[in-house]
């Protein structure tokens, strides 16, 4: 246990509680804490868990003439915004395959957002969202048959100005950018059990769930 006087603490394995001993003018109080007591009186951060969303999904894809229901679990990193993932689940039925899949997302450096990986393990298609830098795109390129790149946010103009000589000499990377304006109506949508619809016709998407629609228009940069 861990035994605590005005010299400090000390710790018995004899023990899985804390026995802390609060000192005061020698007089002292001795009371039980859990470890989590523990972790807060030395200032140990405890990591956080990500939120769980459940999203049914049916979606309808002219472009491709691809029909399907489809049952996601969406795992919310706690550093993730609600926009971005939705903007997630919405680049996910854009790019729908039986293979694809999310990742580690923001808990993983050496991972896209999604990817496509056949059966034998082959990385067909690494997916990215957001304002990527060049070095992180090239780690697709060294891995993957397709990247895609769909950028969005406030300030998408003013990377795409600083980045677009170094990303247009990559080899198959596609940018699309998502319109900062059009996405305003995804974090309402958001709910930890959702029921939407996405439906793709040319470059335009319009998913919805009972009360919010939300329509983009993709617009390519390479």
């Amino acid at each position: 246990m861990w035994q605590a006087g005005q010299a400090g603490y000390q710790y018995s394995a004899n023990s899985s509680s804390l026995d802390v001993c609060h000192s005061v003018s020698c007089l002292r109080t001795p009371f039980t804490v859990t470890m989590a007591h523990f972790f807060v009186l030395l200032r140990i951060p405890m990591a956080l868990k990500p939120t769980i969303f459940k999203v049914n999904l049916q979606l309808s894809d002219m472009n491709r003439h691809c029909y399907e229901s489809l049952s996601l679990t969406v795992a919310q990193h706690p550093s993730e915004t609600l926009t971005r993932m939705m903007v997630r689940i919405l680049v996910y039925g854009l790019n729908y395959h039986r293979d694809l899949s999310f990742t580690k997302g923001l808990s993983a450096t050496d991972e896209p957002e999604l990817w496509q990986v056949s059966p034998s393990g082959e990385v067909e298609h690494w997916i990215e969202l957001g304002q990527a830098s060049p070095e992180r795109l090239r780690k697709g390129v060294s891995r993957a048959q397709q990247i895609s790149l769909y950028a969005y946010g406030s300030e998408t103009d003013i990377w795409w100005q600083k980045h677009q000589q170094a990303i247009t000499q990559l080899p198959k990377v596609s940018v699309w950018q998502l319109p900062a304006e059009q996405l305003a109506p995804l974090e309402d949508m958001a709910a930890r059990n959702m029921d939407l619809s996405l439906m793709i016709t040319d470059d335009t998407l319009m998913l919805s769930s009972a009360e919010h629609t939300c329509e983009v228009t993709l617009q390519q940069l390479s």
